[in-house]
């Protein structure tokens, strides 16, 4: 009797699993990048809640501005020059470390990247300013992802005149308005002082000591508030960036 049953041949099966095989590899490369962007968009997400969470939290007086940070020494710049000042001590003018969880009223566990808790900086100079900063994937090698109101300032020198007192003093230019902040700590003529006070319009400063006339300086500051992440051979120094190759962890 003959044989009609049909089979496939042993070629034909190896094509079948090699394609199998090419379509399979494609597949989990795409889902590995819809993964990656999925990690990415929580990342960013859990970024923009805590945010949120610490602006109202300030805006109640619930918590202050340093109670952003729960410190960490992993996270502090050595030399930080914030506000006019060349090198702030941790504490009461700065602090980085990890985001504290507790204060603000929210769960670690469901803001934890990968067990990582996410890195904060803040100052009480400059206006009072933070970060917040993450890891985020990349094809091209992960890069920091950092959110907040810290803007690092160039050094600048102000022109002013003599207001109604020996420690007033009228900015000159309107360009120059809003460039120095409560607390900053400006140099004149050699001659350093502190900004106590600043007009709502933004043209009349007053400082604590009388100082001769002169523009105020103001020194560079710091790239940004957060360190990179440290390990027991190669500790990095340098200071996190948006889109930048050092990572808070």
């Amino acid at each position: 009797m003959r044989n009609t049953k049909s089979a496939f041949t042993l070629v034909e099966l190896i094509v079948v699993i090699t394609i199998l095989a090419i379509l399979g590899t494609i597949a989990f490369i795409s889902l590995q990048g819809y993964s990656a962007d999925a990690r990415n968009s929580k990342r960013t997400s859990d970024l923009n809640n805590i945010k949120e969470k610490f602006v109202v939290s300030v805006a109640e007086g619930r918590i202050g501005n340093m109670d952003l940070v729960d410190s960490s020494v992993d996270n502090v710049v050595d030399t930080m020059p914030l506000g006019g000042v060349s090198d702030v001590n941790e504490g009461a003018t700065y602090d980085a470390g990890v985001v504290n969880y507790q204060l603000l009223g929210i769960k670690e566990a469901d803001f934890n990247d990968n067990n990582n808790a996410y890195a904060a900086g803040a100052t009480t100079l400059g206006g009072g300013a933070y970060e917040l900063a993450a890891t985020m994937e990349s094809d091209a090698g992960n890069v920091a992802k950092v959110t907040g109101t810290y803007n690092n300032r160039e050094s600048v020198s102000v022109a002013w005149t003599i207001g109604s007192s020996a420690t007033v003093f009228n900015i000159t230019n309107s360009s120059d308005y809003n460039t120095l902040k409560v607390n900053d700590t400006v140099t004149v003529n050699a001659v350093t002082t502190t900004i106590s006070k600043i007009s709502k319009d933004y043209s009349t400063i007053t400082v604590a000591d009388d100082i001769a006339n002169g523009n105020m300086v103001l020194i560079d500051e710091a790239a940004g508030l957060i360190e990179g992440a440290t390990d027991e051979t190669t500790p990095q120094d340098w200071v996190i960036t948006d889109k930048g190759a050092y990572l808070p962890y």
